[in-house]
């Protein structure tokens, strides 16, 4: 590894370990979120746990190809960015991929995010999600 690398992760752990509320914090915000994002019936969350500060969003009804499943998530992103909420389509090297898993939109919560801040961003994206899917 790399000593910058290294020298990162140590300064992290460092950290985590002076502030062990963090993780507690961060559990509570991805189980949140993942509680709220139920209410958005036009995606689906796709994970491991609610435990992870990582949801992927998939369209609840597939399109008609990954090309327009593709267009309707970054609409999606549009929309929730006006709104100023950042989101970010999941990319992948297509040509690489051996199980190449279906478009998504990556959504990400930290221990700083508040619960306003998560439901704000969740009613953001389900009024993205309902306006996108009138449209198609």
């Amino acid at each position: 590894m790399p000593a910058l690398l290294a020298a990162s992760d140590i300064a992290s752990l460092e950290e985590l370990e002076s502030h062990p509320e963090y993780i507690t914090k961060l559990r509570q915000n991805a189980s949140l979120l993942w509680d709220e994002l139920k209410s958005v019936k036009q995606l689906n969350a796709v994970g491991e746990s609610s435990l992870s500060p990582v949801v992927h969003l998939q369209l609840a009804s597939p399109a008609a190809s990954f090309a327009a499943e593709e267009h309707l998530l970054q609409d999606i992103v549009d929309e929730a960015l006006k709104q100023g909420i950042l989101l970010t389509r999941a990319k992948y090297v297509v040509r690489e991929e051996v199980h190449l898993p279906r478009p998504s939109i990556r959504v990400t919560v930290s221990q700083a995010h508040t619960p306003d801040q998560i439901r704000k961003a969740v009613a953001v994206i389900k009024a993205a999600a309902a306006s996108i899917s009138l449209k198609a």
